[in-house]
């Protein structure tokens, strides 16, 4: 999947990946780009997120302080109906039944799912 994701970008396919409006996971069928995403949809980002800081969120290097390290406040897990994780297969399931992450998470507070949302 990697290898088809270069043939439009890194960048476009987690903005499109980020304003998608589909539910489930994401489809990746051959089309013109090889990949079904087509870089001459303009895509909107939400008011908050920036056109410079879209791409932080997925590196991974910057939450390395953090590995291992326990959650010591309330946490409650909130999501939207229209999420692309929350509605791809089983995580729905593996959301509700979620064992505090093994002891890391001290006060987990349960789960929330808003209607008509998604990730942003």
């Amino acid at each position: 999947m990697e290898a088809k994701m270069v043939e439009v970008g890194t960048a476009y396919v987690l903005k499109n990946i980020l304003t998608t409006r589909e539910i489930g996971p994401p489809m990746l069928p051959n089309g013109e780009y090889g990949t079904g995403f087509n870089p001459d949809i303009p895509y909107t980002l939400s008011s908050w997120l920036t056109e410079e800081d879209d791409l932080a969120y997925f590196t991974l290097e910057l939450t390395a302080p953090w590995t291992g390290v326990k959650t010591l406040v309330p946490v409650k897990f909130i999501t939207g109906e229209l999420d692309m994780v929350y509605t791809s297969l089983g995580m729905k399931e593996y959301i509700y039944t979620w064992r505090r992450n093994e002891g890391r998470c001290t006060e987990f507070r349960g789960s929330d799912c808003t209607k008509r949302s998604g990730s942003l």
